[in-house]
């Protein structure tokens, strides 16, 4: 098929230099990512240099492993150029410590740790040995990031013919988070990005003219170099391929293409496939790779269709670290409006082809052959798509925004067109304003992600000074070994429900760094010292572990702290607190203020709610209030009789009027016919358990005490004795219906045999 080719027009001295500060800011961006971003946070970073170390130290492929995760399936070609790179930096074996508490929780900054490894102060600036071998590799990928974008460049400039569009295509390309984070981190998606690019820009132009024999063998030797770098790349020859039909190229020039693809691919590739045969007894390594992750089954499951969809389209403008460090939903929000709009946009663009004398208007000035080149950019789009979807469907680890960025091109592209859609602007200018609005809004969005989204979730925490944690926390002053003294610590409720989870605030300040970390846990205590809530986390979340810590210095951990739902209702629970060293799991021992060792170190006390609600009857039912705080509507006495040196058991049953203003201690007396005490059981309710402060207004207490029997009592009736008094001093609360005086005789009778 022939027509007529428009060549891109030359750009302007203006143009250039405003494409090459795009350029030159995009790199300066991912440098500062490279930065601010951890070493080995970004995914699956380490086990990509770990296969380029494997690849330098040991000089040969590595081989898959039952028990070991790894990226020894993948093709070599990435890290032979990264071994090649980095193989005269001298450096020691190393390999980043795990975080034990690493969390998930993408929605939930501020609560768990978002470190995925535990990082010391040899990963900082100047860098030398894994850290400096690290940051040269991310440097590649930098490089390859800013290749990939001046092929876009090119790729842009054989559709669309103003320099506004492809300015603003460049901009959505270039400044996308994702994009830039994914450039500043040790991956070969980096350099399956390049590829799928370079072979679209190829695409288009064999779209636009049809294939040339040069260009089978280019096409030939990308798809071989996409093979050896990500099997699953292979899908990118369709792109190719579909320019191939889209220019309508004759059955000849299929055949010979697809001849020297073939022939090339199987004298540049066969290798590897044979390797994996002998080595797996399957040619691709797949199998024993999906057994090894743990992925054996290859099912579509459509059910989860929806949530595919959602991940992929966040996790194509960030989501970083491993996933669980998102952007705000509203900004996720924001690009799908702008992603609908673009859609809508192309759909009118589209439709108006349809009307010849708005075919060459200045709204769309494209050629037959542009149009082409328009078809191969929604095509590229749509196999990534289909591609990345389907992998997410069969895969349980699901899909990664960076899977499309072998079609960043066209999706760039097909966005910005499909804005520019949205109107007929009359003038050039029209299109400027709204490159220069993308290009401020994308540089925007990118700064943003980097300061606030990614470096807060990797920050060392603020220091504050002793005065403000006087002022925001209660004393604690609990010293533990020579590591750290826990200042003061706040909760956010002392009274919650099964299942709840309570906000805990610790202050610590350092005495000195660690040669190994620390992790404090704090313990939510019941009867017998059971666990029914708790939380452990390296210090500042993971943010400052105690390896990194500057003496003296004042800090602030604020964690969540969830209570099992099957916690017993209603009690009053013990908070505990301790520090512990990772490796050899020894805790340190805490000491009061006046030098005095505390197990446990105990510095609060949180009542957990009953959500149940008793409709049983009530022994002996009175209404004796006392204090107009707590009421006593029943008692029950057992064994009656009972025999001397035996224990009667008094339960009580009490009605809190309303949150009563101390802890009363109740008093249990035996008293025989004279009104003399023959024995008494005092105690806070419950053994001190539940004490009167954590009572809810209208809310029933069932409270025993056990009184003993003197072995020598003579037998007869005895009457019980109650009340309730302040341990502090004494005084007893009066009764104030029902009766008079401050205590109160039962209606029970022990009879002593």
């Amino acid at each position: 098929m022939t027509s007529t080719i428009v060549s891109p027009l030359p750009l302007s001295r203006r143009e250039r230099m405003a494409f090459s500060a795009v350029i030159g800011l995009f790199a300066v961006l991912a440098a500062t990512y490279s930065v601010v971003n951890p070493l080995f946070e970004s995914p699956d970073e380490f086990l990509h240099y770990d296969f380029v170390r494997y690849l330098i130290d040991r000089r040969d492929l590595p081989l898959q492993t039952e028990g070991k995760l790894s990226e020894y399936h993948q093709p070599p070609l990435y890290y032979m150029l990264s071994a090649l790179i980095i193989s005269p930096i001298p450096v020691d074996s190393f390999a980043p410590h795990d975080n034990p508490f690493f969390g998930y929780d993408a929605y939930r900054f501020g609560i768990d740790n978002k470190a995925r490894y535990i990082h010391a102060s040899q990963e900082t600036f100047p860098y030398h040995g894994t850290a400096l071998a690290a940051h040269v590799l991310r440097g590649f990928s930098i490089l390859l990031g800013v290749l990939s974008l001046i092929v876009s460049f090119q790729a842009l400039r054989e559709v669309f013919k103003r320099s506004a569009v492809i300015l603003g295509a460049i901009a959505i390309i270039a400044f996308n988070p994702q994009f830039v984070f994914v450039s500043a981190s040790i991956s070969n998606d980096n350099l399956i990005t390049l590829l799928g690019v370079l072979m679209t820009w190829l695409a288009i132009r064999i779209a636009r003219s049809g294939v040339t024999a040069r260009q089978a063998l280019i096409v030939a030797l990308l798809t071989t170099a996409a093979v050896l770098t990500k099997l699953s790349a292979a899908v990118l020859v369709l792109i190719p391929l579909s320019g191939m039909l889209i220019a309508r190229t004759t059955w000849r020039k299929w055949l010979s293409t697809l001849a020297t693809m073939a022939v090339v691919l199987f004298l540049l590739t066969g290798w590897w496939f044979l390797r994996n045969l002998l080595l797996y007894g399957e040619p691709t390594g797949i199998r024993i790779w999906q057994h090894i992750w743990g992925w054996e089954s290859t099912a579509v499951d459509l059910s989860n269709i929806g949530v595919v969809l959602q991940n992929l389209w966040t996790s194509y403008w960030g989501r970083f670290g491993l996933g669980q460090i998102v952007l705000p939903d509203w900004l996720y929000l924001i690009m799908l409006i702008i992603g609908l709009m673009s859609l809508v946009g192309l759909i009118r663009r589209f439709m108006r082809w349809r009307i010849p004398a708005a075919a060459h208007t200045i709204s769309d000035p494209l050629s037959d052959s542009d149009r082409r080149g328009l078809a191969v950019l929604l095509v590229a789009v749509v196999l990534v798509v289909l591609a990345s979807i389907w992998y997410a469907l069969v895969n349980p680890a699901g899909t990664a925004g960076r899977f499309l960025f072998p079609a960043i091109t066209a999706i760039g592209g097909l966005m910005f067109y499909g804005l520019c859609g949205l109107d007929r602007p009359r003038s050039i200018r029209s299109s400027n304003i709204l490159a220069g609005s993308v290009l401020g809004l994308t540089i925007i969005l990118c700064v943003y992600s980097l300061v606030g989204v990614i470096a807060p979730a990797y920050a060392a925490p603020s220091s504050i000074s002793m005065d403000e944690v006087r002022r925001q926390t209660r004393s604690a002053d609990i010293r533990f070994g020579d590591a750290a003294i826990l200042l003061g610590y706040a909760i956010d409720h002392d009274r919650v429900l099964p299942g709840d989870e309570l906000r805990v605030t610790l202050c610590w300040q350092t005495l000195s760094s660690t040669d190994a970390p620390l992790y404090f846990f704090i313990h939510l205590l019941g009867q017998d010292n059971s666990i029914v809530g708790q939380r452990s986390s390296l210090h500042g979340l993971g943010r400052y572990p105690s390896n990194n810590w500057q003496a003296q210095s004042i800090f602030c951990d604020n964690v969540p702290l969830r209570v099992n739902v099957t916690a017993p209702a209603p009690e009053v629970y013990q908070v505990e607190v301790g520090v512990v060293e990772l490796l050899s799991g020894q805790r340190l021992t805490p000491v009061s203020p006046a030098g005095l060792e505390l197990r446990p170190a105990l510095i609060a006390q949180i009542k957990v709610r009953s959500v149940v609600t008793t409709n049983e009857s009530i022994a002996n039912p009175t209404e004796i209030v006392l204090g107009d705080q707590i009421d006593l509507i029943g008692s029950h006495a057992q064994p009656r009789p009972v025999r001397a040196g035996e224990i009667v058991t008094v339960s009580l049953v009490w009605r809190a009027l309303r949150e009563p203003d101390a802890n009363y201690t109740v008093f249990v007396h035996l008293r025989d016919s004279f009104g003399r005490t023959i024995s008494q059981a005092d105690s806070p309710p419950q053994s001190g358990a539940y004490p009167t402060t954590f009572w809810d207004a209208g809310e029933v207490v069932a409270d025993e005490h056990p009184i003993p029997v003197p072995a020598d009592l003579a037998s007869g009736d005895y009457t019980v004795v109650i009340g309730l008094y302040r341990l502090a001093d004494g005084a007893r609360l009066p009764i104030t219906q029902g009766g008079a005086g401050d205590e109160i005789t039962l209606p029970l009778v022990i009879q002593v045999r």
